[in-house]
């Protein structure tokens, strides 16, 4: 066993001293507070940061600073969980028209080049664009650029 002395240069009754001493003020307001930090992250789901924990805090009339609040929160590893944020998969320009609903959601036809069924930003490929039929379930490409298709497929609609 390591002697205190050789260790820290502190005498063994100055170490022992220290242990039985009661915690500071300051080190037991933490711990009340730590306390009320753990209370109020709970109610809300883990959800709350130290700048909300702190308003909820002084709306309940405990006054501290909200790094003293961060400081606690992170000694007692409590974090907020962030909101999961939205994919944002299209950029409509709503200056623009919208095709009509033609098909209605019935992709099925009765007759071969009765519908055509085609996503352009999909079937996109190097040598040109595929557009994919309904009836036959064939895969045609025209192999023309991006551009000339947009065309081609807004002038059948």
């Amino acid at each position: 066993m390591w002697s205190c002395a050789a260790c820290s240069r502190v005498s063994e009754s100055g170490y022992y001293a220290w242990r039985k001493r009661p915690l500071c003020q300051h080190q037991r307001e933490d711990a009340d507070l730590t306390q009320k930090i753990r209370q109020v992250f709970v109610n809300h789901q883990g959800r709350y940061g130290s700048p909300r924990i702190l308003r909820e805090l002084r709306d309940d009339g405990i006054n501290s600073s909200r790094k003293r609040i961060a400081r606690l929160m992170q000694q007692e590893e409590l974090s907020a969980r962030r909101k999961r944020r939205r994919v944002l998969t299209t950029k409509r320009d709503k200056t623009h028209p919208v095709a009509p609903n033609i098909l209605n959601r019935e992709f099925a036809a009765s007759a071969p080049n009765k519908k055509w069924v085609t996503d352009t930003a999909v079937y996109s490929n190097s040598t040109g664009v595929a557009l994919l039929g309904s009836y036959s379930r064939s895969l045609f490409t025209d192999g023309c650029g991006m551009e000339s298709a947009q065309v081609i497929v807004m002038r059948n609609w």
